[in-house]
């Protein structure tokens, strides 16, 4: 089961997306959970899958069902891509390590990374698997169904290996893929010095030039949610994430670029 320590493929993708420790810590929630509807029937929760990771990632749901909506998700599909890119590359060089059963019924072993340079990761009913291809990168027929390697009903010296939901060690993606936090020198403003002729601190801002409308609307939305936040350690990252939840929705990303990128057209006309 994952935790805290160990990660799904689900759960380190979308470490790896948007960086966010207890959205990903929370996935790992609904492993093994039940439902409990009004009428008191209850049901198996699915959990997230790699399939259903890069589903929610690429799709904005405030857009309209149409032309543009398609072109957004391909838009947002690219960093996924390169995200799963970077996943594989990771494997292959050994810097990452995962551990799964063979064929969901052997001993709890590590998947050598040599292994990686012919497995890629195959989602099936919450579960992912790394599964055997051939030098196209096309699954390989397997023998049995996916529903059997998850009950552990595959023997395991089974060819072709199937590896039912491997596990990642937490600490190396976390190296690997270093929260945004600790890659920014810092979230702090040095907010100028001035006498007792200057404007109050509290005086409003004026647009800087370059920063567009909608920019600006989202750096004033800003203080609104959180009013000292560029004065506190982490605290662009802190209401970035205020200002993803919406509405409007926002990618957390692109709300901390913006306010990072208003700060300092800020800085740089008070100096």
């Amino acid at each position: 089961m994952p935790d805290c320590d160990n990660w799904t493929a689900a759960m380190l993708l979308k470490w790896v997306l948007v960086r966010d420790l207890s959205t990903v810590l929370a996935m790992a929630e609904s492993y093994g959970a039940t439902a409990f509807s009004e009428d008191g029937t209850s049901r198996t929760v699915v959990p997230e899958d790699l399939s259903t990771v890069m589903t929610g990632y690429c799709t904005d749901t405030t857009l309209p069902l149409g032309q543009e909506s398609i072109r957004e998700a391909v838009l947002r599909s690219q960093p996924v891509i390169a995200a799963m890119k970077e996943i594989y590359r990771a494997l292959q060089q050994g810097n990452l390590e995962t551990r799964a059963r063979r064929n969901g019924t052997g001993d709890v072993e590590a998947v050598a990374p040599s292994q990686w340079l012919s497995l890629k990761f195959h989602s099936w009913n919450g579960h992912d698997f790394a599964v055997p291809t051939n030098v196209e990168q096309d699954i390989l027929n397997l023998p049995w169904a996916f529903e059997d390697y998850v009950r552990g009903e595959v023997p395991a010296g089974a060819l072709p290996a199937v590896w039912p939901d491997p596990l990642f060690i937490a600490h190396q993606a976390l190296q690997i893929w270093p929260s945004y936090e600790t890659t920014q020198k810092s979230d702090t403003v040095e907010l100028p010095t001035q006498s007792i002729d200057e404007p109050a601190l509290n005086e409003p801002p004026e647009r800087p030039s370059g920063l567009s409308d909608m920019e600006w609307r989202i750096y004033q939305q800003a203080g609104r949610l959180k009013p000292d936040y560029d004065r506190q350690r982490g605290g662009i990252s802190e209401v970035a994430r205020l200002i993803a939840k919406g509405p409007p929705q926002m990618k957390f990303q692109t709300a901390r670029r913006t306010l990072t990128r208003a700060r300092q057209k800020l800085r740089g006309q008070n100096n």
